[in-house]
C-alpha cells in the first residue's frame, strides 16, 4: 500500500498546531513551554508542511550555468528532530551557528540537478532584487513531500525568520505514542494562555498526509464493495444453476448411486461441469484486469509491479467460491435416497 511505503520521514505521532502566526513575538516562548511536557519529544515551527504546496522560487548556483527552481520549506533547526529526515551530507540548521539564517539545505534531487560533487560550502543565490546568497550546509535524503503521483522534485530548506520572512503558520509537536489525549489537553491549555484571538486548532499529521491519497482510498473502498456484491450475486446464480441441474439429473444421480457411485464421485461430476466455465472466466478476466490496473498505476511515479501470483490467487479464490457453492447442492442431491430419485417424475 502506498501509505506504508518508506516516505523518507516519520509521519506518525505528530500533532500540528495551526494558525500559530497569531502568536507573533511570543512564538518561541510558547514552544519552550510545550517542551516542558515529558510526553513532548520535540517541537518545531514551519511555514508549510509536507503534503502541502511549497513556494517555488528561482535560484542560481555556483559553477552552474542558467537557473532552476526549488520548492522551499522554511523551518526551525528542530524540524529534523520532529520529522526525522536523514542527512546524506553536512548537517541541518543549528542554533549554535548564527550564520545559519543565511544558510540553505537541499535534497538529493536538487544536488543531482546542480551536479556538484563536493557541495558543502558552495553558494546558491535567488533571483530576487536584491540578490541574496546562501551558504549550503547540508544535503537531505530525498523524501516524499508531495504525493507519489509525482517524482521527488528539487527542494530546499531555509531558516525560518531568515532571508524569507514567511509567517510561522504551523508548530509540529512529536509526542510519545499513546499520549495523544493528555498532550492535546496540555497544548490547548497552553494555547489559551498565549492567544485569545483564535481558538485552538490542530490536526494529526499522518491523517493530513494520508489525505493526499483520499481519492485512492475511496476508489479502494468502492471496489471492495462492488467486488463483494459481485461475488454475492455470482454465488446466488451458481447456487440457482446447481439447484436446477440437480433437479434435472435426479434420476441420473439415483442410477449412479444404484451402480455404486460414491458421494465424492457425484460431487466431482457436478463440480467439473462448472470448473471449465470458471477457468474460461479467469482466462478472459486476467488480461482485462492486468490492462486496467497497469493503466491506473501509470498515474503514480512510484508504483508496485503486478506479480503473476496475484492472478493465481484470484483464480484459486474464484474456484474455491464456485466449488463451495456448487458442492452444497450436489452434496444435498447425492445424499438423497436413490429409490426416491428413481421414482421421481
Amino acid at each position: 500500500m502506498i501509505q506504508n511505503k518508506n516516505l523518507g520521514f516519520d509521519k506518525e505521532n505528530i500533532i500540528v498546531i495551526k494558525n500559530t502566526y497569531v502568536l507573533e513575538n511570543q512564538t518561541n516562548f510558547f514552544k519552550n513551554e510545550l517542551r516542558k511536557n515529558p510526553n513532548v519529544i520535540s517541537v518545531a515551527g514551519s511555514h508549510r508542511m509536507p503534503g502541502q504546496r511549497f513556494n517555488n522560487i528561482g535560484f542560481g548556483a555556483e559553477e552552474f550555468e542558467g537557473g532552476f527552481t526549488l520548492n522551499l520549506l522554511c523551518c526551525d533547526p528542530e524540524y529534523i528532530d520532529v520529522m526525522n529526515f536523514e542527512m546524506t551530507q553536512g548537517r541541518f540548521f543549528s542554533n549554535e551557528f548564527k550564520t545559519d539564517t543565511a544558510a540553505i539545505i537541499i535534497n538529493e534531487a536538487a544536488l543531482k540537478l546542480i551536479g556538484w560533487e563536493d557541495p558543502i560550502g558552495k553558494k546558491l543565490n535567488n533571483w530576487g532584487n536584491p540578490r541574496n546568497y546562501f551558504n549550503l550546509v547540508g544535503v537531505v535524503k530525498d523524501f516524499h513531500y508531495e504525493s507519489m503521483h509525482e517524482k521527488v522534485r528539487p527542494q530546499a530548506f531555509m531558516y525560518l525568520g531568515g532571508s524569507y520572512s514567511w509567517d510561522e503558520r504551523y508548530i509540529s509537536v512529536r509526542i510519545n505514542p499513546g499520549s495523544e489525549r493528555e498532550v492535546l489537553s496540555f497544548l490547548e491549555n497552553k494555547w489559551n494562555d498565549f492567544s485569545m484571538e483564535l481558538p485552538f486548532s490542530y490536526s494529526f499529521f499522518d491523517k493530513d498526509y494520508d489525505n493526499l491519497y483520499k481519492n485512492e482510498q475511496q476508489t479502494k473502498d468502492l471496489m471492495i464493495a462492488f467486488a463483494i456484491l459481485a461475488i454475492f450475486i455470482a454465488s446466488l446464480g451458481l447456487l440457482g444453476l446447481a439447484s436446477f441441474m440437480a433437479t434435472q439429473k435426479t434420476k441420473e444421480i439415483g442410477i449412479r448411486k444404484t451402480f455404486g457411485a460414491t458421494t465424492e464421485n457425484i460431487v466431482w461430476s457436478f463440480s467439473k461441469e462448472f470448473t471449465k466455465w470458471v477457468m474460461l472466466a479467469n482466462i478472459i478476466a486476467w488480461p482485462i484486469a492486468w490492462f486496467v490496473m497497469d493503466r491506473w498505476l501509470q498515474n503514480f511515479e512510484y508504483r508496485v509491479s503486478m506479480s503473476w501470483w496475484i492472478f493465481v490467487v484470484a483464480a484459486i479464490v474464484a474456484f474455491t467460491i464456485a466449488w463451495l457453492t456448487v458442492s452444497y447442492q450436489s452434496l444435498k442431491a447425492s445424499l438423497a435416497n436413490p429409490i426416491d430419485a428413481l421414482r421421481y417424475e
